[in-house]
Order: C-alpha cells, then structure tokens, then sequence
C-alpha cells in the first residue's frame, strides 16, 4: 500500500528572477573555485557543437563519393521489398531459385571489391540483412521469441566471421533461414489446427455415426490430407483414436452402471455386439463382461 505524506503546512516555494539565480549561481561558483564569473555570462550557455547542415551535406556528399569509388551497388527499394516479403510468406523455394549461376558470379565479384572496402562496413550490411529478415517473419506469423532468438543466433556467428567470404557466405543465408522458420510455423500450426478440430469433432460425435469426408469438410480439408495429418500428429488413425475412446466410454458405463452390454454397444454405435466385442479386446486385452465382473 501506497503512504502520502500529509503537510501541515502549504509548501511554499520562493519565487525569483534569472538575474538573483545566476548571481546566486556565480557566488557559489566563486566560493567553490576562487574565481568570479559575471551572472550576465551565464546567459551565454556553451552546448556541445552540433554539425550544422551544411557540414552534415558534406559528410553525405563524402560518404556517397566513397560508395561510388567502391562500386558499391544496393538493391533497388522494390527488389528489398520482394526479398522480404518472400521471407513474410516463408518462400523458401522463390528465395532458392534465386540463387542462379548470375547471382554466383556476382558474389564472386562482389567478394573482390569486398576486400577493398572496410570490413565494419559490410558487417553492418548483414546486421541490417537480419534486422530486415526478423521483422519480415514477425510480420509472417512467426513468434517474436523465435524470430529474436533467430536474429541472436546469427549476430553471434557475424562474430565468428573471420573474413569478407566468411560474411557474405552468411549474408546469403539470412532470408532462407527466417523464411524457413516461417514456413515450419505456418505448416506447424496448420496441422495442429486442423488436427485438434478433428479431435473435437470425434469426441462430440463418440456416441453418434459420422463418416471421414463429414470429418474431412468440419475441418475444411481434403480427407487424403487430414487423415496423413492426423496420424503424424498422433500416431494413430482416425479410426483407430475413435475406437480408442469410444471404448473408454465404453469402461465407465460398464464400471459404473447396469446397462446391458448390448445397449453399450449400440449406444456407442458399434455395428454389433460382438464387433464391440473384439473391439474392446483389442484395447484393453480383455472382453467388457470381463471387464465389468473384475471391476465390480
């Protein structure tokens, strides 16, 4: 809990003019270094120099003037844009494709005029590579905590560079990676999206008839595709995870009621008895009647 402090009294603070401050200013000035300062004088503050516009043209101009002594070539604004967005989609075959026997022969160039340039400078080309590519698979869907851990991972082996061939090398892998990242998310999520849809759906129809292409259009997939999803995703078949908890149901009503075992059986819609039957045995290694006697 939050204490406030009560005055008795209103807090009056004194009121003065510039001229009583600075000469207030001087005085203690005085008394601290033994020299005397006029209070007029503290009007003229001294601020650290800015570079004023005209200067900071020239370190533009100079700095432009360097790059063209380099052929230093940047990407165009929109190829930037189409490169990135390849990593918003996770692409990662258009990123591969783009790696032609032109675009070889201009890194082995660019890795000629690399070593006249500074060696900061082209660090900060792939810092920039990484920043531009983690934005981009954010953008994509991917969580930032992956996306920032991707990022931390590649500026730690920019420290491992040891040569131009060595960050360049690394350059060119920046894209695949995050839009790799991406699209792992992506088909990720899918499957367990429609994954989970399926399991909902089953435990909602357990003690009703459905058929897989009614499962397959709930989940708004082909049946070809949820059924190889659903069985990476748990390692079982569709059916086989029905059965499997349909004879679950199948424990309780035989643990804790009196129905018939045939009315189990349609209840849980079991196309006969002895279809229930096997079923049963299957999974837990032994027939209902069994079940229940040793349950009771």
């Amino acid at each position: 809990m939050k204490h406030q402090h009560r005055l008795l009294t209103p807090l009056i603070l004194p009121v003065c003019d510039f001229f009583t401050v600075a000469h207030a200013i001087s005085f203690l000035y005085y008394c601290t270094t033994g020299k005397e300062a006029d209070g007029q004088a503290l009007l003229h503050i001294n601020v650290a120099e800015k570079p004023t516009m005209p200067e900071a043209n020239q370190e533009l101009q100079n700095y432009m003037l360097e790059e063209a002594e380099n052929e230093q070539v940047r990407y165009g604004y929109d190829i930037e844009k189409q490169k990135m967005q390849a990593v918003k989609d996770g692409d990662v075959e258009m990123i591969r494709q783009e790696i032609t026997p032109d675009v070889i022969r201009q890194s082995q160039q660019m890795l000629n005029k690399m070593s006249r340039m500074p060696k900061k400078q082209w660090e900060y080309s792939v810092v920039s590579s990484i920043v531009l590519s983690c934005r981009a698979a954010i953008a994509g869907g991917l969580p930032v905590k992956i996306s920032y851990s991707l990022s931390d991972t590649l500026l730690q082996r920019l420290t491992h560079c040891n040569s131009f061939q060595d960050m360049l090398l690394l350059e060119s892998e920046v894209r695949m990676t995050f839009a790799a990242a991406v699209n792992e998310y992506k088909t990720k999520s899918t499957n367990i999206s429609c994954v989970e849809k399926a399991k909902n759906y089953i435990h909602d129809h357990l003690n009703r008839s459905f058929t897989l292409d009614e499962l397959a259009e709930t989940c708004e997939v082909s049946k070809s595709h949820l059924c190889r999803k659903f069985k990476a995703a748990t390692n079982q078949t569709i059916m086989e995870y029905l059965y499997a908890n349909r004879v679950k149901v199948a424990q309780d009503l035989l643990r804790y009621s009196n129905k018939p075992i045939s009315y189990i059986a349609e209840y849980l819609r079991f196309s006969s008895q002895s279809h229930f039957t096997d079923i049963f045995r299957k999974y837990t290694g032994q027939t209902p009647l069994q079940y229940r006697n040793r349950t009771e």
